[in-house]
């Protein structure tokens, strides 16, 4: 697959969506990579642009943040071929993992929900 394509998602977060999460340029995984394999994870723009791939998964959901803030969306696609899309509305930042995500997943969304409370008039108050 090349250049932007329209991407499977959900709408809620990340245990909503029953469908697979695939970052525009990218496909669904046939086998998974081995359980030796190094955690990196690379933030995906809505064209289909990738930046570069990091090791730390908070460098990951501050890059896409930026992105889907300025872009509307953004997704991170980690080593194990598993996808995380974060969507820009107008509640904060939504996150959709598809059926079964593993755990970094989760650790996205929880990240972004109090990053985005975080913005919110009030601060961490609200």
């Amino acid at each position: 697959m090349t250049g932007p394509q329209t991407p499977h998602r959900g709408d809620g977060d990340a245990d909503e969506s029953l469908e697979p999460v695939v970052a525009p340029g990218y496909q669904c995984a046939l086998f998974r990579p081995p359980a030796a394999a190094r955690a990196r994870w690379r933030v995906v723009r809505r064209d289909g642009g990738r930046l570069p791939p990091v090791a730390e998964l908070g460098v990951a959901i501050a890059q896409a943040s930026a992105v889907a803030g300025g872009e509307g969306r953004a997704w991170i696609v980690g080593a194990d071929h598993h996808t995380a899309e974060i969507t820009a509305g107008p509640d904060g930042l939504r996150v959709a993992g598809g059926s079964a995500p593993p755990r970094w997943v989760a650790t996205v969304a929880r990240a972004l929900r109090r990053g985005s409370a975080r913005s919110r008039p009030g601060g961490l108050s609200s």
